[in-house]
């Protein structure tokens, strides 16, 4: 045995020691080498060598084959937070450690530099690895009690997230991380349920796990700081637990043992044989067994060792782009308003209880309403209705309307006389005009409350385990809410169908670290158009995206909000953005922005109300909001228009590409469009301006007049919209209900066939897509606010499209006066009330303002 004497001295001269220190090792000498103190990791570097660190502070590298040993560290020459951990080298060839506190430190001779200083995340760090990009990448336990996650912190150490914690349906318990040269993912030694190999996929944003070996059970845990792996590059791997080791066979998915009788084994590496026992191979294991000494074992007889380094894991997320301060305003609720900018809701520290509107892109601040006007609390819950009301909700369940104008009118609808609510923590408005309610109650309870139109009282909906958050889920017409349910990373968003007053979990959109406190806002949702639902968790400092096209969990696409995160909303992107939308996210007194969002979904709930069908695509806010549609001359395809001036294409991919601008001499609102039987297009603007397009000239435009000379003409893209198909039967956009209506030709039924929708504006009929069209090949294609959807339907799209109609003589002519409910005179082709028309086809209720800018 080599007893290895390490060289102390004080001041300069130990500084001028330690850097000078080397001990050659003769080669005829056998291991085990002796290391003062108790070694806790062993690591390859580039070169073969092997670098090891010490609970007490040392930090060295050892190379068997050369029979050399160079200290870079003693415990006297640095200030570490606490025991180290873990070592590894980085790609640029660094050495770092990572001590009990989660700090991390590159090391260099005799001194150490601190890149990451660890507040909240890490508790009990068991290993540390370090990927293509350099990224550090940590198996620790959390702040959680019982929860272990993997981390990861970028490679200057400013960035921060969890990069996997799994609860359901095991807890998993990761302790030691490798590379896996057979996948290019990443190996996980699982201290669950008495130890388990499992394979990490990093490839896939929600890293679902995959089994390795689940059959052994040999038994490592954090406490024993035990369960390294060393992989060969054939994928082979050696495990050690308590005093044995295990070979993995990935063929047999099972371990079997190798060698055992050791002192507690605490690390594992691959390197060159020291040549001091025979190894056919060239290569051994190393192990570092026992403590102060700690003894490094040779196990020869091994295979090449695989890399260390793991694949690249992508960009640990971040905040987002700052965009501003809220200036005092504590914001505990975030919105998107009908006019696309956002609404923003809080207090001062308990009192000056404020609305405001965050006008995009300059970011600018606008007092909507605040207590002296009438608000009554902090307010944690915001919706607008199409009519401009903004209902604004307190934490102790009083529920306000906002009205603005030149007076601004701030009424109470809901005063919560019997104290139904506990704590709201959100509300979500739907198409009848009545109001679901977040209430947290207490403990592990909460309930979704229904608050009727008009008033209270409020009834139950459903019991929950502590509601965060509600918003309405168009895809499926139901409503979510998230549930704290217990400590540590069980977090949840369960479907409710409010009519049947149940509620299922949504396919693993789970393991958020919701706070249970009533004092913090987390646990707002926001849903886009592909169904894609964002939410944002106080206790792990980050917002989730769960896509339901990738069920296996939610990926971190924010994280570091140390300052409360309490909202989260889709608006128009003032960045670049490949989408035009970004995610807005409120941290308290702070907003970001996360651009490349899809389009946001329909906020309001239509629990009765049919699917919108399928989605084909969605449009850029740039270019204005689009008003009409038809389907493209050549039958392939789109034609929108937009109130700025633009007509685009959009393919059956859902692609968009310009056809025309101003530029090219269109100006003003597209409202109306026109296919002419020449394969010409007719567009009208909001002042009656005519223009006519040739797709064969390069959408060459051409004026054609105006419709009329009066100072006080104007159209709108508001009318309801027709589309009529061969058999003369009508579908009919009713904006106010959020639907689409089929009426039949012959019979007169009208039914609802779409539904969900914000505010449906046009309608056309085409070839469809095979797997949504009906048994001709024909869908009713619908434009709600900036995405189009696709309809399968059972008739035959006329030969030739027809113009909109803008009177309604052709309506009455079409569905027969009998069934057109009279209604106020109104000019031909003068300014109509929005959601007038489907009225006078007696489909709506009421008359309501049309939204802007949905």
């Amino acid at each position: 045995m080599l007893a290895v004497v390490w060289c102390h001295a004080s001041g300069g001269a130990q500084a001028q020691i330690q850097a000078q220190f080397t001990l050659e090792i003769r080669s005829d000498l056998a291991f085990p080498l002796e290391i003062p103190g108790t070694v806790v990791d062993l690591s390859p570097d580039a070169e073969g060598r092997l670098l090891f660190c010490t609970r007490e502070g040392r930090v060295g590298r050892f190379d068997p084959a050369a029979g050399t040993q160079k200290l870079l560290i003693g415990p006297s020459q640095a200030s570490f937070a606490g025991e180290l951990r873990a070592v590894a080298e980085t790609p640029a060839g660094d050495v770092c450690v990572i001590d009990e506190a989660g700090d991390i430190s590159i090391v260099t001779q005799g001194a150490k530099t601190l890149l990451y200083d660890d507040l909240h995340m890490i508790i009990d760090p068991t290993d540390l690895a370090v990927d293509e990009a350099g990224t550090f990448v940590i198996a620790s336990a959390t702040p959680s009690n019982g929860r272990r996650a993997i981390n990861w912190v970028s490679p200057n150490g400013e960035r921060w997230a969890y990069y996997m914690v799994r609860h359901s349906p095991i807890m998993r318990r990761p302790v030691q991380l490798a590379a896996d040269p057979l996948t290019g993912g990443m190996l996980m030694a699982d201290a669950q349920s008495g130890g388990a190999v499992r394979l990490v996929d990093t490839v896939t944003n929600t890293h679902p796990l995959s089994d390795v070996d689940v059959v052994t059970l040999p038994f490592f845990s954090s406490s024993q700081d035990d369960g390294d792996l060393a992989v060969q590059a054939d994928g082979e791997l050696l495990l050690i637990a308590g005093s044995r080791v295990y070979l993995t066979s990935r063929l047999t998915g099972s371990s079997s043992l190798i060698a055992s009788g050791f002192s507690q084994l605490r690390g594992i590496a691959i390197a060159p044989s020291s040549g001091g026992v025979a190894s056919r191979s060239g290569y051994s294991a190393y192990l570092a067994a026992g403590s102060d000494p700690t003894l490094i074992h040779e196990l020869p007889d091994v295979g090449a060792p695989a890399s260390v380094v793991l694949p690249a894991l992508g960009v640990v997320p971040a905040r987002g782009y700052y965009r501003m301060s809220f200036s005092g305003l504590n914001v505990f609720e975030l919105a998107t308003g009908i006019d696309g900018n956002l609404l923003v809701g809080g207090d001062k520290w308990g009192a000056s209880f404020e609305v405001r509107r965050i006008h995009l892109p300059g970011f600018s601040s606008e007092l909507i309403a605040q207590q002296s006007d009438g608000l009554s609390g902090r307010i944690e819950g915001l919706a607008q209705a199409n009519d401009g009301t903004i209902f604004a909700a307190t934490r102790e369940g009083v529920v306000h309307a906002i009205q603005e104008g030149p007076s601004t009118v701030v009424s109470t609808l809901f005063s919560d006389p019997l104290n139904e609510i506990t704590r709201l923590k959100g509300i979500v408005l739907d198409r009848s005009g009545d109001l679901f309610l977040a209430d947290r109650e207490g403990w592990g309870m909460g309930e979704v409350r229904k608050l009727p139109f008009g008033g209270g009282p409020t009834s139950t909906v459903v019991t929950t385990s502590e509601t965060r958050g509600v918003a309405a889920y168009p895809i499926t017409g139901g409503l979510l809410a998230t549930e704290w349910v217990d400590t540590g990373f069980e977090g949840m968003v369960s479907l409710i169908d409010v009519e049947a007053g149940s509620k299922a979990p949504l396919t693993e959109l789970e393991g958020m670290n919701y706070t249970n406190a009533d004092s913090w806002a987390d646990g707002d949702l926001v849903v886009d158009v592909l169904g894609n639902v964002y939410t944002c968790a106080e206790d792990d400092w980050a917002v989730h995206k769960w896509d339901p096209l990738e069920p296996t969990g939610t990926q971190r696409i924010g994280s570091g909000y140390k300052n409360h995160p309490s909202g989260v909303s889709i608006a128009a992107s003032t960045v670049a953005s490949s989408t035009g939308w970004s995610l807005y996210v409120s941290e308290y007194n702070f907003l970001w922005e996360f651009p490349d969002i899809p389009a946001p979904a329909s906020d309001m709930l239509d629990a009765q109300g049919p699917s919108p069908g399928r989605l084909l695509g969605f449009m850029r806010p740039s270019i204005g909001r689009p008003l009409a549609m038809i389907r493209h001359p050549s039958g392939a395809g789109l034609v929108i228009a937009t109130s700025q001036a633009t007509l685009v294409h959009m393919n059956g991919a859902g692609e968009t590409r310009l056809l025309a601008d101003a530029g090219g001499g269109l100006f003003g609102e597209l409202c109306h469009l026109a296919a002419l039987p020449n394969g010409h297009v007719r567009v009208l603007n909001g002042s009656g301006q005519v223009f006519e397009l040739d797709p064969q000239a390069d959408w060459a435009v051409s004026p054609r007049g105006s419709l009329g000379s009066d100072p006080r003409f104007g159209l709108d893209g508001s009318l309801a919209e027709l589309a009529f198909d061969a058999e003369g039967s009508c579908y009919v956009a009713d904006g106010e209900r959020g639907r689409v209506v089929y009426v039949d030709s012959g019979s007169g039924a009208r039914t609802d066939i779409g539904g969900n929708y914000s505010f449906p504006r046009a309608l056309c009929l085409g070839a469809g897509t095979p797997d949504v069209a009906g048994a001709e090949g024909t869908s009713l294609f619908v434009l709600d606010g900036w995405a189009v959807w696709e309809l399968g339907v059972d008739g035959r799209a006329a030969q030739s499209p027809l113009v909109t109609p803008l009177g309604w003589a052709l309506a009455a002519e079409v569905l027969g006066a009998a069934r057109v409910e009279p209604g106020p005179a109104e000019p031909e082709l003068g300014p109509s009330a929005p959601g007038r028309a489907a009225a006078r086809l007696g489909l709506n209720r009421a008359q309501v303002t049309e939204p802007d800018g949905r």
